[in-house]
């Protein structure tokens, strides 16, 4: 804590008496060695980017985008992202002020196009557009933070989470960079399997043996 204004009042209790409208307003010191408790995740990468976004050059470039899954912002200045763990260092993610911060539950996109001379979030080495692995790396240019593996896409179609920060990966044919993920499918309700004549196989909660229709949500 370091003050309260109107008045800089820097006892941290105070006591006041309220008549009609008032502000008062408590201003900290930020702790330098705070850390968001949760580790950034590797949300959505494109191998093949014809028409889906652009870059700060008007490229279509392809990219991966970094999510933040805590309540906090989160600087990814300084991680580090490879395609081979020999060289886990391979690009690191240089202080740019604001453009290495991620909001509390927000993205962050980093171009792969191999041509760091456009800033600070365009990368040193391009997606293999027949399939490749990535890493984000620590800090500490070793600690294998998130990873991913993913086989040829088509042009303009992703590859993510299927929701953001979820474990499971699905394609994207429409994708979402810079934007929450969430993949809805087409496909309703199956029915998986029946029975029409149950002797033994199962009982209902009234403890007989009825037909039965097993119903299968592929979503």
């Amino acid at each position: 804590f370091l003050y309260w204004m109107p008045g800089r009042r820097t006892n941290p209790n105070m006591t006041v008496t309220l008549r009609g409208d008032s502000s008062l307003t408590a201003y900290f010191d930020p702790d330098p060695n705070y850390h968001p408790v949760l580790s950034p995740k590797i949300n959505e990468v494109m191998s093949s980017n014809s028409t889906a976004i652009t870059d700060n050059y008007g490229e279509f470039d392809d990219w991966i985008e970094i999510y933040n899954p805590n309540n906090d912002t989160l600087n990814i200045a300084g991680y580090y992202l490879t395609s081979n763990l020999v060289m886990p260092n391979r690009f690191k993610i240089r202080p740019c002020g604001d453009s290495t911060k991620i909001a509390p539950h927000g993205h962050l996109l980093i171009w792969m196009d191999d041509d760091m001379e456009q800033g600070a979030l365009h990368a040193s080495f391009k997606f293999n557009s027949t399939g490749d692995f990535v890493a984000l790396v620590g800090p500490d240019g070793q600690s294998i933070v998130d990873s991913v593996t993913f086989g040829a896409l088509a042009t303009d179609v992703s590859y993510g989470r299927k929701y953001d920060g979820a474990n499971r990966y699905v394609l994207f044919p429409i994708s979402t960079p810079n934007a929450m993920n969430w993949r809805f499918t087409n496909e309703s309700v199956l029915i998986n399997e029946l029975q029409t004549n149950n002797t033994s196989t199962v009982t209902d909660n009234y403890g007989q043996h009825d037909a039965w229709v097993e119903l299968f949500n592929p979503n």
